[in-house]
C-alpha cells in the first residue's frame, strides 16, 4: 500500500474510533454513573455531598447536576459542577482535573491535582452572593453582600501539614439575626473589607487587611488550623478597630459589655482567643 493510501487509512480508522468513542460517552448510563459517584462523594465528604444526576459529555468531563450540601442539620443546594480531567498529566503520573461550580449561591473555578499522597487545591476564583445563600426566617443569622476570594492549598502527604496563600474580599456585606439581635446589632454593616493570607504548617497568617463598615480598622494574628475538623482551629487574632461616626451609638455599647477602652479617636484593641466554634473576645 502506498504512503498516501496508508495515511488516509489511518485517518478513517482513527475518525471511525473518535465516532465510536462519542458514542459511547454520550450514551453511558447515567444510573450507574450516579451511584458510583455518590459513593465516592460520600466517601471524601463524610456523606454531606450528594447530586441528583451524573453524565458524560462529550470529549471527556462530568457533569453533576442537582448538587446538594447537608450542613448543620439542613440541605443546601450547590448547583451544577462540571470536572474535566487532565489527561496529558497523567503521563507524569499526576491525577489533575478542573472544575467550575455553579448555582444560585455563585459560582467558582477550581483545579486538584494529585500525585501518590501529595494533592494541590487551587481556588482560581469564587463569587459568593450572600443573599442567595444564608437563610432568612426568624432566629436564623442571615448575610448580604458579595465575597470573592483566591486560595491554593497543598500538602506533600496524607495528614501532612498544610501549606499555601490565598485572598478574600467582600463588598456591601450586612449580617443580621442571631446574637446580632440580642445585641441590638442587627444589621450590622460589615461593609467592604480585602485582605491577604498565607497558610505554613497547617498556621494561617493574616497578611495586609482593611474592613470599612460600622466597625473599621485591621487585624493580624493566627489560626491553627485542624484540618479534620476545622471547628475546633485555635484562633490567636489583635483587632484594631474603631466605630464608624453614624454607628457609634451602636457600637459602643458592645465595647462597655467587653470591657474595653476606647482612645480619644474612639479607637480599641481587642484580642479574640478560642477556637472558630467558641472564640473569646478580650480587650
Amino acid at each position: 500500500m502506498s504512503r498516501p493510501n496508508l495515511v488516509r487509512a489511518v485517518s478513517y480508522l482513527l475518525f471511525l474510533l473518535l465516532l465510536t468513542a462519542a458514542f459511547c460517552v454520550l450514551n453511558f448510563p447515567s444510573e450507574p454513573l450516579t451511584r458510583t459517584v455518590n459513593g465516592w462523594l460520600a466517601g471524601v465528604s463524610d456523606g454531606k455531598l450528594r447530586a441528583a444526576s451524573t453524565r458524560v459529555s462529550f470529549p471527556l468531563a462530568l457533569t453533576l447536576e442537582g448538587m446538594t450540601l447537608d450542613w448543620e442539620g439542613s440541605s443546601r443546594a450547590l448547583g451544577r459542577a462540571r470536572v474535566s480531567p487532565r489527561l496529558l498529566a497523567l503521563l507524569t503520573g499526576r491525577r489533575k482535573a478542573a472544575a467550575r461550580v455553579s448555582g444560585p449561591w455563585g459560582h467558582s473555578q477550581m483545579t486538584f491535582s494529585l500525585k501518590g499522597d501529595q494533592w494541590e487545591l487551587g481556588v482560581l476564583s469564587l463569587r459568593v452572593d450572600l443573599g442567595d445563600l444564608t437563610p432568612a426566617g426568624e432566629g436564623d443569622v442571615a448575610a448580604d453582600g458579595v465575597v470573592t476570594g483566591t486560595l491554593h492549598l497543598a500538602a506533600p502527604g496524607s495528614g501532612e501539614p498544610l501549606s499555601g496563600e490565598g485572598s478574600l474580599a467582600g463588598q456591601g456585606v450586612t449580617v443580621q439575626g442571631g446574637v446580632l439581635d440580642s445585641l441590638g446589632l442587627s444589621p450590622f454593616r460589615i461593609g467592604s473589607f480585602n485582605g491577604f493570607f498565607t497558610v505554613e504548617d497547617n498556621v494561617l497568617t493574616l497578611g495586609e487587611n482593611r474592613v470599612e463598615g460600622d466597625l473599621a480598622g485591621s487585624a493580624r494574628g493566627t489560626v491553627r488550623l485542624a484540618p479534620g475538623n476545622l471547628k475546633a482551629s485555635r484562633l490567636d487574632l489583635f483587632l484594631d478597630l474603631r466605630p464608624a461616626p453614624e454607628a457609634r451609638d451602636k457600637v459602643e455599647p458592645l465595647f462597655t459589655l467587653l470591657g474595653a477602652r476606647q482612645s480619644a479617636d474612639g479607637r480599641v484593641n481587642l484580642r479574640v482567643r478560642g477556637t472558630l466554634a467558641r472564640p473569646t473576645i478580650m480587650p
